[in-house]
């Protein structure tokens, strides 16, 4: 549950440089991802595992490492693939990053207080819920599997409990580029340079059952963790074969 917002909070979201920046920087970011990624050459590796599923209007659970992060808006920035909901953190940064999903089509699921106090992997499942039940369109849960704060590359349950509860299936997917740069913070966060080749690897997907025990469920956050690694390694692979 999160607590409620703290005044130094409150006030800080009120100064006028946070809201420059929150009018900023999500339009930044959504010019730049074309300046980027618009100009990179992507490959794929067993992309059948998403599009059979997105091709027939099927909603998935879309999953990936951290270090990724910055490629998925642009990646899934298509109307035709329905609704694109992502868990993002409800401190004021994430006001950012909440401000560049809706410029790329997609919506946010965040805990607050203002809600019930639910969680936001409450507040994602319930989102996911609604969508299924009203069955209009296809609504994806976008979800990167070892955040907000690491271990980087290891997956948390949160994504298990989140398929279980939805009983929408897990796609593992993992990207790499070169040329690229990775920042200094823990999950290496990869930014492509422009004209870049971007290799992105599925693996097959993972289904939760819905009476899954404590220890089903963590043999499949091992299993969703083995094909990750997998993903990430071969996009690597392809990348420095490439280079």
């Amino acid at each position: 549950m999160d607590l409620p917002e703290k005044p130094s909070t409150i006030k800080r979201r009120r100064s006028l440089q946070f809201r420059f920046c929150k009018w900023f920087i999500p339009k930044f970011f959504y010019t730049i991802s074309f300046v980027i990624f618009g100009t990179s050459k992507i490959v794929y590796h067993n992309k059948d595992y998403f599009d059979n599923f997105v091709s027939k209007g099927q909603s998935i659970i879309f999953a990936c490492f951290h270090q990724g992060i910055l490629f998925l808006p642009f990646f899934l920035r298509h109307k035709r693939y329905g609704s694109r909901i992502g868990m993002v953190s409800s401190s004021p940064e994430g006001d950012y990053i909440v401000g560049a999903m809706a410029l790329f089509g997609q919506k946010a699921a965040r805990g607050s207080s203002t809600r019930g106090g639910k969680a936001a992997l409450q507040v994602m499942i319930d989102m996911l819920k609604e969508g299924k039940a009203k069955g209009k369109q296809a609504h994806h849960g976008l979800m990167t599997v070892d955040g907000p704060k690491g271990p980087a590359q290891e997956v948390k349950m949160g994504v298990i409990k989140l398929a279980k509860e939805t009983g929408l299936p897990i796609v593992p997917s993992n990207w790499y580029a070169t040329p690229a740069w990775t920042f200094g913070n823990w999950d290496e966060t990869m930014l492509p340079s422009p004209f870049s080749k971007i290799v992105m690897a599925y693996e097959e997907p993972i289904f939760v059952p819905e009476d899954a025990s404590d220890e089903e469920m963590e043999e499949l956050r091992q299993k969703a963790n083995d094909r990750l690694q997998k993903c990430y390694q071969v996009a690597r692979d392809k990348c420095s074969l490439s280079a």
